[in-house]
């Protein structure tokens, strides 16, 4: 589809402007959280919930796969920030499941011999 603001734009703001009928959209700027608005542990739930279906976990050993990184990635950086790792976040989020399973304990290393 091509308008009249297609010849007022520079070149670089054409695709976002113009195709919008191909689906090439812009998302809208996420809002930020009221404060303390992931102290409530049904929030945080929520968002992991939500994420375990974008990333299509379907039981709780699909967690396994995902890393810190990726979690921060999908928005939960602020989730994250409240626990040491993203198992201690998914221990208190779904207390009812033993995530030592999902996360095993990482054996001690060696002692060093001299």
């Amino acid at each position: 589809v091509r308008t009249a603001a297609c010849r007022r734009w520079p070149v670089h703001s054409l695709v976002a402007r113009c195709f919008v009928d191909d689906a090439v959209v812009t998302p809208a700027p996420k809002k930020r959280k009221p404060p303390n608005y992931w102290k409530d542990i049904n929030n945080q739930r929520e968002f992991t919930d939500e994420l375990a279906k974008t990333l299509n976990i379907t039981e709780p050993a699909g967690w396994s796969s995902v890393t810190s990184t990726t979690f921060r990635k999908h928005g939960g950086s602020s989730v994250l920030g409240r626990y040491r790792t993203l198992k201690d976040a998914l221990q208190a989020i779904y207390p009812d499941q033993d995530w030592n399973i999902v996360f095993p304990e990482k054996p001690a290393p060696p002692p060093l011999t001299t």
